[in-house]
């Protein structure tokens, strides 16, 4: 009883959804609806009693964690690289004094970098994958609750992923045509 001020302004702002809200503002929502729900302690018992619009509130959360998900993977594939992550520039030529091959300090550094990579990537492509597989159903269900949802996020996501992979491979090239140099 005491919040049911917050929860009626809640349900007021679920029904008025209309499928043209941007992404940001969904994702603003749901933070506010976790905040007003996370004092009951009882939520599901609660919001049958006051007729609230539970499966709105379903696709809201999923519609948010969805978008989350994405922008975190195309953020990671977008800065991996770009800020001395990968820290490849050439292998050292400091062996023995007569040139030779790359040190094994550049050369680890170089496959940690390779398995950082690989596993942003694959990070990548099965969120990609597991929102893609259930596109068709969410997006009738987000449709019917009023949520706008743009999957083209999901292209965006896999063209950060193959853009980081790109980087990484220029990088790898360089790293090879480098050691083959000092030979």
């Amino acid at each position: 009883r005491t919040h049911c001020g917050e929860i009626a302004n809640l349900r007021a702002m679920l029904e008025a959804l209309d499928g043209t809200q941007h992404c940001e503002t969904l994702a603003k929502l749901r933070d506010k609806a976790e905040t007003i729900l996370k004092n009951l302690t009882d939520e599901p018992r609660v919001l049958r009693e006051l007729s609230f619009p539970e499966a709105r509130l379903e696709s809201l959360r999923s519609a948010a964690a969805n978008r989350d998900a994405l922008v975190r993977c195309a953020t990671r594939a977008k800065s991996f690289g770009t800020v001395k992550t990968v820290a490849i520039a050439s292998p050292s030529k400091t062996t023995s004094g007569t040139g030779g091959p790359p040190t094994s300090l550049n050369t680890l550094k170089h496959f940690l970098d390779h398995a950082s990579c690989l596993r942003i990537l694959d990070e990548c492509v099965s969120v990609c994958d597991a929102i893609e597989k259930t596109k068709e159903s969410d997006a009738k269900r987000f449709a019917a609750a009023g949520i706008g949802f743009d999957f083209s996020e999901i292209t965006r996501t896999r063209e950060a992923a193959v853009a980081m992979s790109g980087r990484f491979l220029r990088t790898a090239l360089q790293f090879c045509c480098d050691a083959r140099e000092l030979r």
